[in-house]
C-alpha cells in the first residue's frame, strides 16, 4: 500500500489500521499463546510456548522484509488483512499443538507485511511527521494495552472472543481498502532505499536489549506470577498487569513532550527502561509475595519507561528515514521487535532444554535483568567516544 506523492494517507485511518494489526500480534504473543500452552501442554508449556514464538518471529521478519523489498500492491496488503482476520478468528479453537504453530505463524506473516507496507506508505507523504509519529505510536500501544486484557477476560468464552475478531476483521479489511484507494502505486525514495549507519546500529542495539528484556518477562509472566509470587488467578491478574504496562507506557509517550528535558531529552527516554528491567527481574528471582497493587504500580511504572523509549525511538527513526534519507532505518525499526522476539524465544528455548524447574526460571530472568545494562553500557560508550 503506498500513498500517492503528494497526497497523505489520513492518519486517523493508518492509526486506526495499525491499532487492529498491533492487537493481533500482542494477543498472539502475549495472550493466546501462553493460555493455549498453559491448557494443552501444561509440562512443555514453556518449551512449546518458545518453539511456537520463534516461528512465528521468523515469520514476521520474512513479513517485514517482503513488505520493504516488494512494491507491496495495495491489493496484497488488503488481501494480508483478510488473511490474517480469517486465521485470527479461527486461532481460539486451534484443536493441536502444530496447527496452533502453523495458524500463529501464518498470521504472524501477513500482520507483520502489512504492518510494515502502511508504515512505508504513510510515513513518507506524511506533511505533519510529529503529530503522525504521536498518532501511529499511541495506536500501537494502545493495541498492545488491550490485547491481553481482551484475551484473558474472553479466555473462557471462546464464542465471544471469535465473534470480537471477526469485526476487528472486517474492519480492518474496510481500513485497508480505504488506504487502497487513496494511494498511486509509487513509494517515495526516502522510504525505500538508504542503509543504517553506525549510530542507528548502535541506538537499535541497545533498542533490541531492552526489548528482548521485555518479551522475556511478558512471555512468561504468567507463570512467574503463579510459581514464585504466589499469585492467585495468575492468569487474570497477569492480563490485568500487562495492560497496565502498556496503559502507563500510552500515557508516558503520550505526554513525553510536556515533560522536563531531564526526563524527556532522547537519551534520558532511551534509558529509562533499563532499571525498571533489572529490578523487575531481581524482584521476581527473589520469589517475594506481590500483592495486587504492588503489581499495579511496578507494572505503570516500568510501562512508562517504556513508552518513553519508545517514543524518543519513534522520533529518531522517522528522522534519520525522511530528512536523511536512511529508509532502511524504518523497516529495521518495524522488524525491531520481531527480531527481539526471535532473540528471547531461542533463548527461551535454549534455557528450556538446559535447566529445569525454578533454575529454568533463574535463568530467564537472569538474562531478562543484566541484557539491558550491557545494552545501556555500549550505548553509552559509543556517544561518548563519538561525542553525540
Amino acid at each position: 500500500m503506498s500513498a500517492a506523492r503528494g497526497s497523505a494517507a489520513p492518519a486517523s485511518l493508518v492509526a486506526a489500521l495499525m491499532f487492529v494489526l498491533s492487537l493481533w500480534m500482542s494477543a498472539n504473543s502475549n495472550g493466546l499463546a501462553q493460555l493455549f500452552f498453559l491448557r494443552h501442554e501444561p509440562q512443555r508449556k514453556v518449551f512449546w510456548l518458545a518453539v511456537t514464538l520463534v516461528a512465528a518471529t521468523s515469520s514476521s521478519i520474512l513479513g517485514v522484509m517482503l513488505a520493504r523489498r516488494r512494491a507491496s500492491a495495495a491489493w496484497a496488503t488488503v488481501l494480508a488483512i483478510g488473511v490474517a482476520g480469517a486465521i485470527e478468528t479461527w486461532l481460539p479453537v486451534a484443536r493441536s499443538s502444530i496447527e496452533f504453530v502453523a495458524l500463529v505463524s501464518a498470521s504472524q506473516f501477513a500482520l507483520n507485511w502489512a504492518l510494515n507496507a502502511t508504515d512505508l506508505a504513510a510515513v513518507s507523504s506524511t506533511e505533519d511527521r510529529a503529530a503522525f509519529d504521536r498518532s501511529t505510536t499511541v495506536a500501537r500501544l494502545l493495541g498492545m494495552l488491550v490485547a491481553p486484557a481482551v484475551v484473558t477476560l474472553l479466555a473462557s468464552r471462546t464464542g465471544v472472543l471469535r465473534a470480537l475478531f471477526a469485526v476487528l476483521a472486517l474492519v480492518a479489511l474496510a481500513l485497508g481498502a480505504r488506504l487502497a484507494r487513496s494511494s498511486s502505486g509509487d513509494r517515495r525514495a526516502t522510504t525505500a532505499s538508504g542503509a543504517t549507519n553506525a549510530s542507528d546500529r548502535v541506538v537499535l542495539g541497545f533498542a533490541w536489549s531492552v526489548y528482548v528484556s521485555l518479551y522475556l518477562l511478558a512471555a512468561n509472566l504468567l507463570y512467574f506470577l503463579r510459581d514464585l509470587a504466589g499469585v492467585r488467578s495468575a492468569e487474570r491478574v497477569g492480563g490485568v498487569t500487562l495492560s497496565v504496562v502498556f496503559a502507563g507506557a500510552l500515557v508516558a509517550a503520550g505526554v513525553r513532550s510536556r515533560l522536563p528535558a531531564w526526563v524527556s531529552g532522547e537519551r534520558a527516554s532511551m534509558l529509562a527502561p533499563v532499571f525498571m528491567l533489572s529490578a523487575t527481574a531481581a524482584t521476581l528471582a527473589a520469589r517475594v509475595a506481590l500483592s495486587l497493587p504492588v503489581l499495579l504500580v511496578g507494572g505503570a511504572l516500568l510501562g512508562a519507561s517504556y513508552g518513553l523509549l519508545l517514543s524518543a525511538l519513534r522520533e529518531y527513526v522517522t528522522r534519520g528515514a525522511v530528512e536523511e534519507g536512511r529508509g532502511g532505518l524504518l523497516s529495521a525499526f518495524n522488524n525491531l521487535a520481531n527480531a527481539s522476539g526471535l532473540t528471547a524465544f531461542a533463548l527461551m528455548s535454549l534455557l528450556a532444554s538446559a535447566l529445569r524447574g525454578a533454575c529454568l526460571y533463574e535463568g530467564i530472568l537472569g538474562v531478562a535483568g543484566l541484557l539491558p545494562l550491557f545494552g545501556a553500557a555500549a550505548l553509552l560508550r559509543y556517544r561518548r567516544r563519538s561525542g553525540t
